[in-house]
């Protein structure tokens, strides 16, 4: 149960963090500037994939690892 209200309390501030920063990138996409287009989607798509790596895989890895077990 404590892998579940660490996943919650963390879920807001990095998934607004990740909008803000993908957000700060999408002009650069948009425009597809010729100099920083491949950088801005690179950083946007890894921050969006690192995003669902951290709120999703990571707690279901650490329950696993760990052996922490779900209350009934």
């Amino acid at each position: 149960m404590t892998v579940i209200m660490a996943a919650v309390s963390r879920f807001r501030p990095i998934v607004m963090t990740s909008i803000t920063t993908i957000l700060g990138v999408m002009p650069l996409i948009i425009s597809q500037d010729t100099l920083f287009y491949a950088l801005a989607v690179i950083l946007a798509f890894g921050l969006a994939a690192g995003t669902v790596l951290t709120l999703a895989v990571a707690p279901v890895l650490y329950t696993l690892f760990f052996r922490v077990k779900v209350p009934s």
